[in-house]
């Protein structure tokens, strides 16, 4: 999403990010601080206003004091999370290298979300809401944009 300032403060600029934003406040008000949440990775910021710990961003793969084994550990998440062609540079083994494809986690079935909460003890997973497979299943907490899972729903 994304984003004006106002009186320092970030606004949305856009229904997505104000969705976005929304969910992150929900999420933050409801739930508990060691609640993990299962995000889509391509979208940046939810720990910020929610201030929970997620499973992966693709921020988390950039330039920073990264060590291998954590570098290794993001390439891992975001493979798993959908995508392609990830890769530690040798020549920089702190960060990653990503060809852009879209993440395939917005079209991801329950049964492989839910398989991912599980392998990253995530309690809650938030999904893009227009995704009709999710239609059959109440959510915790939805806006126009997203919904909010709890991993225990079956199918």
């Amino acid at each position: 999403p994304e984003w004006n300032t106002i009186k320092g403060k970030p606004v949305p600029k856009n229904e997505t990010g104000r969705d976005w934003m929304d969910m992150q406040l929900y999420v933050k008000k409801h739930t508990r601080k060691s609640d993990v949440i299962l995000t889509p990775p391509d979208l940046q910021g939810f720990r910020t206003f929610s201030e929970r710990p997620i499973v992966v961003s693709v921020k988390d793969g950039g330039l920073g004091p990264f060590d291998v084994p954590a570098t290794r550990e993001v390439w891992k998440r975001l493979v798993n999370m959908g995508y392609r062609d990830v890769k530690v540079k040798p020549e920089y083994y702190r960060c990653l290298e990503y060809k852009w494809k879209k993440p395939q986690y917005r079209n991801f079935r329950w049964k492989k979300l839910r398989e991912l909460a599980e392998n990253y003890g995530a309690q809650y997973i938030v999904q893009w809401a227009d995704n009709p497979a999710y239609k059959i299943f109440p959510p915790v907490y939805a806006n126009k944009t997203f919904c909010l899972y709890t991993k225990d729903v079956k199918r």
